[in-house]
């Protein structure tokens, strides 16, 4: 597997790509009249509690979110208190920005929580070797806070995790001052959402980097030489206008991925479409033709099973979705389908659940929603 990781800055906006054996996978985009939050810590005034919502409306420098008071530690806030926050989830859809009472400062492999008792780990981590070796090391990185294993940990090795350990625990320690103020305050900035692609996606397989000019490119070399030492490859500059970024076959699957309609190969189409809170995705075999139907729904499911993977991680889709895929009953070939999904959502820098299918063979997906969707970063929502 080839990973590239596309940088490019103009003006007030900065975007970001993946490409996986040059396929377009992830994008972000942030303008300078929106930034995104996420991730930031803040010192917060309560604006209003509602007590039926078990929330509260918190105001932070130059916004307001919402704050899930059912995951408060100890008493709960009076409306005008100070209180410590952070963004885990970007204003979307006309709806406030979610915030978290708990701050997690996410690194590549592990993420501090400064008031957590334990260290835990991701459910993603599923080798029962690297868990037995990753829960003794977080037993020995020191107290005041723990540590979380993401699901990258199991890559790293021993000192490398010591050491990220390390930069995290300094990071909040560096925000002391900010973390101290009675007023709204930004104690710890959120990253950019271009270079977090950095943090996400660095590792063996990223064999390319490119950024559109000196600066972009000089703050990637100073972040991959903070994070991420021991990564050997160079950064590439590209031209500003002409870069990889901006190549037609980048920008088509871009304008493809706001479609409604996804062709599948072979025949068949899925439907994509938002209702409500969640996302609907239909399997069509329209176009499709095996030697029986049940060999075309399941060759259909097979391929929409891929395409889903793709699109709901390109697409940055989060929250609820639903597919219903081609068929009845054993036709469908649920079984195979789900597999492949499986496997597809595996990589997927987000969490992603997957439930069993339902009585009617709907199948339900939750995947974490963090920064807002493709066609909001584009402005087609």
């Amino acid at each position: 597997m080839k990973v590239e990781i596309l940088l490019a800055r103009d003006g007030g906006e900065c975007r970001g790509a993946v490409l996986t054996d040059g396929v377009l996978t992830d994008y972000r985009a942030q303008h300078a009249a929106a930034p995104s939050r996420a991730g930031g810590v803040y010192r917060a005034r309560v604006k209003k509690i509602v007590p039926g919502l078990a929330g509260a409306v918190v105001e932070i420098p130059g916004a307001e979110a919402w704050l899930d008071l059912a995951r408060t530690r100890g008493a709960r806030p009076r409306e005008g208190a100070i209180v410590t926050i952070q963004i885990v989830q970007d204003a979307q859809g006309g709806k406030l920005a979610r915030a978290a009472p708990d701050p997690m400062l996410a690194g590549r492999f592990l993420a501090f929580q400064p008031h957590a008792a334990k260290p835990a780990l991701s459910h993603r981590i599923a080798d029962n070797d690297a868990r037995a070796r990753l829960g003794a090391l977080l037993g020995k990185l020191g107290k005041d806070g723990a540590f979380l294993a993401l699901h990258a940990a199991p890559a790293a090795g021993d000192a490398a995790l010591a050491a990220e350990a390390e930069r995290l625990r300094a990071a909040w320690a560096r925000a002391a001052p900010a973390l101290g103020a009675n007023r709204p305050a930004e104690a710890i900035a959120p990253a950019d959402p271009a270079l977090d692609l950095l943090r996400l996606f660095v590792g063996p397989a990223a064999m390319r980097i490119a950024a559109d000019g000196e600066p972009l490119a000089a703050s990637a070399r100073a972040w991959l030489a903070e994070h991420a030492p021991e990564w050997n490859g160079a950064v590439d500059r590209e031209p500003v206008g002409r870069t990889t970024l901006e190549s037609e076959i980048v920008q088509a699957e871009l304008a493809a991925a706001l479609e409604r309609d996804v062709p599948l190969p072979g025949g068949g189409a899925l439907t994509m479409e938002g209702a409500g809170g969640m996302t609907v995705v239909d399997v069509d075999t329209e176009g499709a033709a095996a030697a029986s139907a049940k060999a075309t729904f399941a060759a259909v499911n097979r391929a929409a099973a891929r395409e889903i993977a793709r699109q709901i991680r390109l697409r940055n889709l989060g929250g609820r979705i639903v597919a219903d895929f081609a068929g009845l009953g054993e036709a469908r070939a649920l079984p195979a389908a789900l597999g492949i999904l499986r496997a597809g959502v595996a990589a997927d820098p987000m969490a992603v659940q997957i439930a069993a299918p339902s009585e009617f063979g709907l199948v339900e997906i939750m995947r974490r929603r963090e920064r807002p969707t493709l066609a909001e970063m584009l402005g087609r929502d």
